[in-house]
């Protein structure tokens, strides 16, 4: 039974509404207000979203998946004053004014309840499925930054996903594809793991990278302590194969092949460099004798284009800081090269050649 609370003002922000969920099953009055707070701003609808979704909370609170799908289908069903379109803004500064504070309420509701229908309309179904099991994901070029329930912060990089979940024993990360980086809360009881492909990652309090790229897991710890180990879906967890320090890397490899299965291997790189490994996070690329497709192949995780390079130019090799946006300072850079030709062939084809 829920506590009568001798202070009856109004939840404002998410995690009050969430601290109310803790205490047991809202009452008809505070759904409909928490209804109610929801239409105020789309901002209100993204932020209760994913504090009830992106840690799997609703496990553990009082709301269930059903009554938050009602609330959200309440809020995508209501319908403001006037249709919200693209001439909507002038035709809410024109409509028949009223007075003082009914006028300011009106607009307030008004404005809302549309931006909150459009901001929930811009949500696909699928979108919408991965929020539930704690999926998110950027497209080609898009980088995005989490903060989990646990208050751990994750930057997602361009083509990624990751799935969380977290319960009271455990904080899990599932690195679906692409590539993250992890600045973990520190809390010794629920240790941090992040798993991608045959790899896990644990950490209890530090800051590291996760990436997946071809065949390779690359992990890169910048700060504390992350163990790094084979994960066999089939087998209980084993201990961990290789302890990583600051300013350490190591590669899981699952090319290598045993009786014709893979074989994945943890391996300390010998040369690690993680803060060149993180340099997306400033929106940067970095290469230190890095050969010339392989630069342009990290360009092309940020950006759709096409190229060709003419095959003794491949093994040629680049040391560099580039902004990873910007292609065409990179092709100026590599026309200047001795005996380079880049060429525009087409829109976003170009042409790497013998001059």
């Amino acid at each position: 039974m829920r506590e009568q609370k001798a202070d009856t003002s109004r939840p404002t922000t998410a995690s009050d509404w969430m601290a109310e969920l803790g205490q047991g099953e809202l009452d008809p009055a505070q759904k409909s207000e928490l209804a109610d707070w929801l239409r105020e701003s789309p901002r209100n609808v993204r932020e209760f979203l994913e504090a009830t979704l992106l840690g799997q909370d609703l496990r553990d609170t009082a709301v269930s998946r059903e009554q938050l799908d009602d609330w959200v289908k309440e809020v995508r069903e209501s319908r403001p004053a006037i249709p919200f379109t693209a001439t909507s803004k002038a035709s809410l500064a024109d409509e028949t004014p009223v007075t003082g504070r009914e006028q300011s309420r009106s607009r307030l509701r008004t404005w809302g309840i549309a931006a909150s229908v459009a901001l929930v309309a811009t949500i696909s179904a699928a979108t919408y499925l991965h929020w539930q099991d704690g999926r998110y994901s950027t497209d080609l070029g898009e980088q995005r930054i989490l903060t989990l329930a646990d208050g751990s912060v994750v930057t997602l990089n361009t083509s990624s996903t990751i799935k969380v979940d977290f319960s009271g024993q455990r904080r899990n990360i599932e690195l679906i594809e692409g590539e993250a980086f992890f600045r973990v809360a520190h809390d010794t009881s629920r240790p941090f793991d992040v798993n991608a492909r045959d790899t896990t990652a644990r950490a209890v309090g530090t800051q590291f990278n996760v990436r997946i790229a071809g065949k390779t897991t690359l992990v890169s710890v910048l700060d504390g302590i992350v163990d790094v180990r084979e994960r066999d879906l089939n087998k209980p967890a084993a201990e961990p194969v290789l302890r990583l320090l600051k300013g350490e890397e190591a590669t899981v490899d699952a090319s290598r092949t045993t009786g014709g299965q893979q074989a994945p291997r943890v391996v300390k790189t010998a040369h690690a460099a993680p803060l060149r490994a993180v340099a997306w996070t400033r929106g940067r690329v970095e290469f230190d004798s890095t050969p010339l497709v392989d630069v342009l192949s990290e360009f092309q995780r940020y950006r759709e284009f096409k190229v060709s390079v003419a095959e003794p130019l491949q093994p040629i090799k680049l040391t560099g800081s580039f902004d990873a946006q910007d292609l065409e300072s990179a092709l100026a850079y590599i026309g200047t090269l001795p005996g380079v030709v880049v060429e525009t062939t087409g829109a976003q084809s170009f042409l790497i050649r013998e001059r």
